[in-house]
């Protein structure tokens, strides 16, 4: 039951989210204020995925950030736990390549599907975090003729994290592929990503990719 109030209240912060946008809040300190606020009041934790298991204590690391441009020593957390299904997948492979909801892999990070679920390579370990501990990231993002910002789910800390507690996963459900497009590549010996939706295309066009169904 706790795990599916993950999601209740993850789905409850989009909507007041979406309120702070619609009232034009887009100013930076407001805006990581308001969301701070609200999101330590009513969510209070956020996720972690690792391919380590049993880590007591997080320790800041040199990484790229979500959008995997930006390298710094940080703890990443997520308050979308939609998201923990995709970086679950990144812990078995050590990377991904994600926009605008379509994940691709260098490898099949799956073993198999059974009964409405892909059973991972290996299992991984999902840390839940306090989000006192974390300050919430905004990304300028062209709106119209504008530039303003916005927030996709992703906090930092650049100090040791201990998690609350962890829980080890080594299966995602079916539904993982409602929300997102999930492909790997077929070449492994050259790993090249797809930019844009034409090259994806291209990519699926001449078998250079698979996608997970």
């Amino acid at each position: 039951m706790e795990k599916i109030d993950f999601f209740e209240k993850f789905n409850t912060f989009q909507i007041y989210y979406k309120q702070l946008l619609k009232d034009n809040i887009y100013d930076n300190g407001n805006l990581a204020s308001y969301i701070r606020t609200y999101y330590i009041e009513n969510n209070k934790i956020l996720f972690h995925v690792s391919e380590i298991l049993d880590l007591s204590v997080i320790v800041p690391k040199g990484n790229f950030d979500m959008y995997q441009k930006k390298f710094s020593e940080k703890v990443f957390a997520t308050s979308n736990p939609y998201e923990i299904w995709l970086y679950a997948c990144r812990a078995v492979l050590g990377e991904m390549h994600e926009k605008n909801r379509v994940c691709i892999y260098p490898d099949n990070p799956f073993l198999f599907f059974e009964t409405g679920y892909y059973y991972l390579k290996r299992s991984v370990a999902v840390y839940v975090l306090n989000a006192e501990d974390f300050f919430p990231v905004l990304k300028l993002k062209s709106h119209f003729i504008e530039n303003k910002n916005c927030f996709d789910n992703e906090w930092i800390a650049n100090h040791n994290i201990n998690p609350l507690y962890q829980y080890t996963i080594d299966r995602i459900p079916k539904e993982f592929t409602k929300y997102y497009d999930v492909y790997y590549l077929n070449n492994k010996s050259n790993v090249v990503y797809p930019n844009s939706l034409e090259e994806l295309r291209y990519f699926r066009k001449n078998n250079m990719v698979r996608k997970i169904e």
